[in-house]
């Protein structure tokens, strides 16, 4: 099979590593599992040319090293073209690679990936950009926007911003009015941050939210109404303990398409896969049902994904 290996030099596991190490090994238990490879690192500012260019010639596989913000650049380009996504976990967060079941130990993950079987993907889109795994309004997005500066630098730089961001997070009280049409109605609700997911978060217990099935063709919605960042903080908890759906603060409902209004705002800030832009609103959502051939691996797909296979 034809495969290229395309490494984010500056992923999150990458950084202050031997990333041409990790190449060489990667590419290696692909051509002993039969494939034909080519492998490239590339820097975060090459990443979209790079992802473009194969909308010419595209391979078969395309696997990419890199977090969810990187897998979601090569999706905006593979989606439409006969390529298969591999997802190979070198990000510090995962969503995409945890909800395949993708081991998260580098070597594992290869083999998973070289041996794996071939499905689709739901992706969704916000105002025209895709993403695989959520779009986050909020106070929240000051973690995201926090962490992408932080990015490369020193431990100690980076645990120093990490806290002082949750602490911004915690403290924030400051609710946004909105309004929600899921083409049934329209709902006004004020709120302290909202997730947009594509395809809903399991209800059962598992430390990091999972999604079961990436292929169920629905948006889901979860509007946090709390009054402090403390009260989010919170349902998170409760989220992970599997006993979210008794937070009376937490609204939710599923739609394949959503337009959010924000009330006297011209454009807000979006984590979308954890990198935040600036979008106009209203914010336009939909969901574009096994859009994105992917790898997963052979084994049983029903396998825990709150298990850490790394």
């Amino acid at each position: 099979m034809q495969t290229l290996i395309i490494i984010n030099e500056r992923a999150g596991t990458v950084v202050g590593g031997d990333v041409e190490a990790i190449a060489e090994g990667v590419t290696q238990r692909f051509v002993a599992a039969g494939h034909e490879v080519a492998c490239e690192i590339v820097k975060p500012t090459g990443l979209e040319e790079a992802f473009t260019r194969l909308r010419k010639e595209p391979p078969e596989v395309l696997i990419v090293g890199g977090g969810d913000g990187t897998v979601r650049c090569a999706a905006t380009a593979l989606v439409g073209t006969p390529t298969t996504l591999g997802v190979l976990p070198l990000g510090t967060v995962n969503r995409l690679a945890r909800d395949l079941t993708i081991p998260l130990d580098i070597d594992q993950a290869a083999d998973a990936l070289a041996r794996g079987r071939v499905t689709t993907i739901d992706v969704a889109e916000v105002n025209g950009r895709l993403f695989l795994c959520n779009a986050i309004l909020g106070p929240t997005t000051r973690f995201s926007t926090e962490r992408q500066k932080l990015r490369g630098k020193p431990a100690l730089e980076r645990m120093r911003g990490y806290f002082k961001a949750v602490r911004d997070v915690l403290r924030r009280r400051r609710r946004t009015n909105m309004s929600i049409d899921d083409g049934t109605g329209t709902l006004h609700i004020r709120v302290l941050s909202l997730v947009v997911t594509n395809n809903p978060y399991s209800d059962e217990a598992c430390l990091t939210l999972r999604r079961p099935e990436l292929d169920a063709g629905a948006l889901a919605v979860y509007a946090a109404r709390h009054t402090s960042g403390w009260g989010v903080a919170a349902a998170g908890v409760r989220a992970a303990l599997g006993r979210l759906a008794g937070d009376p603060n937490v609204l939710r409902l599923h739609a394949q398409h959503l337009m959010i209004d924000i009330s006297k705002r011209a454009s807000i800030a979006v984590s979308i896969d954890g990198e935040v832009e600036e979008l106009r609103t209203p914010l336009a959502f939909k969901i574009r049902p096994k859009a994105l051939s992917v790898l997963a691996p052979a084994y049983n797909a029903g396998e825990s994904a709150c298990t850490d296979s790394g």
